[in-house]
C-alpha cells in the first residue's frame, strides 16, 4: 500500500499467506515501515514477520508452503518442519552458496550425461497445431517449462549436513522458455533456469507434482495484480491508514476475490455486474433462497442429520 502513510510517516505493508487452489487468504501481518528505507532493510522486516504469520495459521501439518525467494531461509523451514509442515523454496542471490551448488551439480549431470530427459514437461499447446499450423498461445505467450529431480541418497545426505535446512529430500532445476507473440509473430524469447529444493519425499511429491506446485505458487502475484489493476481496486494508490483500516479493508478485498473466483475467471468485469445488480451479489454471496436450496441440493446425502 504504496501511498497508505501514517501519522508518524511509515508506510503500511501486509503480508499475506494465500491457499494455491482456492486463492483464500489464510493469515495477514500488517508492517509499518519507514519511508526512507532501503530495499534490504524492507525485506529483512519481511522475513521477520514471515513466522508470526505462519503462526496465525493454525493448521500446517502435512500443508506444503512456498514462498518468494527471500524466504528461503533456515529459521523459516525450521519453525515449518516443527509443525509437521513441509516447505519448497527456490535458491536465488540471498542464498548464493546453495544455489550456486546446486546449480553446478545439475550442471554436471547434463554435462556428463548430455542425452538425459527431463524427468517432466509440460507447455501450454503444442507447437504444431495442426489445424491452425501455428502454437496454441496463452496471454500472448507459448510457454515450456522442464524440470530435472534429484533424490540421490548420497547427495540428499551431504546437504542435510551442510546446508541447515532440516529434512532435504530432493532438489530440483526447471527449465522455462517463452516465446512472447504480438500478432502472431515472435517479438521476444526468455530463457529462465531456476534450482530450489524440497522437504517433500519423492512418494510424497514426483516431478509433475513439483513442477506444478512452483506454478501455483504464483497464484498470490495473480491476486495482487487484481489488487492492484485499475480495472479493480487501485489498492497500492488507496490513502486509508487509520487504525485497522487498510489491514481490514485488505482483508475485505481478498474475501471478495475468493468469492468471485468460485463463479468467474473474469474478477475485473464481475465487479461492474455486482455494482449494478444487488440480487446477483447476493446470489454470490449464497443469502438468497434459490442459492441456498442449490447450496443443499449439492451437499452429501450422509451430512445430513
Amino acid at each position: 500500500m504504496k501511498k497508505a502513510i501514517d501519522d508518524n510517516g511509515c508506510q503500511i505493508h501486509v503480508l499475506g499467506a494465500c491457499g494455491h487452489d482456492a486463492r483464500t487468504h489464510y493469515g495477514k501481518k500488517k508492517m509499518q515501515l519507514d519511508q526512507g528505507m532501503d530495499e534490504k532493510a524492507k525485506y529483512t522486516n519481511e522475513i521477520g514477520q514471515c513466522i508470526p504469520l505462519l503462526e496465525s495459521i493454525a493448521h500446517l501439518k502435512d500443508k506444503v508452503i512456498t514462498a518468494d525467494a527471500m524466504m528461503t531461509q533456515h529459521e523459516i523451514a525450521k519453525y515449518i518442519r516443527s509443525r509437521s509442515g513441509h516447505y519448497m523454496f527456490i535458491l536465488k542471490d540471498n542464498q548464493h552458496d546453495l544455489a550456486a551448488e546446486a546449480g553446478f551439480y545439475f550442471e554436471q549431470l547434463l554435462k556428463f550425461k548430455p542425452d538425459t530427459a527431463p524427468d517432466f514437461r509440460t507447455e501450454t499447446g503444442d507447437e504444431t497445431d495442426s489445424r491452425k499450423k501455428s502454437p496454441k498461445i496463452q496471454h500472448s505467450r507459448h510457454e515450456v517449462r522442464e524440470i530435472w529431480v534429484s533424490e540421490d541418497h548420497q547427495m540428499m545426505k551431504y546437504l542435510n549436513a551442510n546446508w541447515k535446512f532440516p529434512d532435504v529430500a530432493q532438489i530440483f532445476r526447471i527449465h522455462r522458455h517463452v516465446k512472447h507473440y504480438q500478432k502472431g509473430v515472435v517479438t521476444k524469447t526468455t530463457d529462465e533456469v531456476a534450482v530450489g529444493f524440497t522437504s517433500l519425499p519423492a512418494d510424497r511429491a514426483n516431478p509433475k507434482s513439483l513442477l506444478d506446485l512452483n506454478r501455483r505458487h504464483w497464484t498470490i502475484e495473480s491476486v495482487h495484480h487484481v489488487l492492484d489493476s485499475l480495472k479493480t481496486w487501485q489498492e497500492d494508490q488507496l490513502l486509508t491508514r487509520k487504525g485497522n483500516g487498510p489491514e481490514n479493508l485488505t482483508a475485505l478485498r481478498r474475501f471478495a476475490i475468493a468469492v468471485i473466483k468460485r463463479h468467474s475467471k473474469k474478477v475485473a468485469s464481475t465487479i461492474r455486474k455486482l455494482k449494478c445488480d444487488v440480487r446477483l451479489l447476493l446470489d454470490y454471496l449464497c443469502l438468497t433462497e434459490n442459492t441456498r436450496r442449490r447450496r443443499r441440493a449439492v451437499e452429501p446425502a450422509s451430512a445430513a442429520c
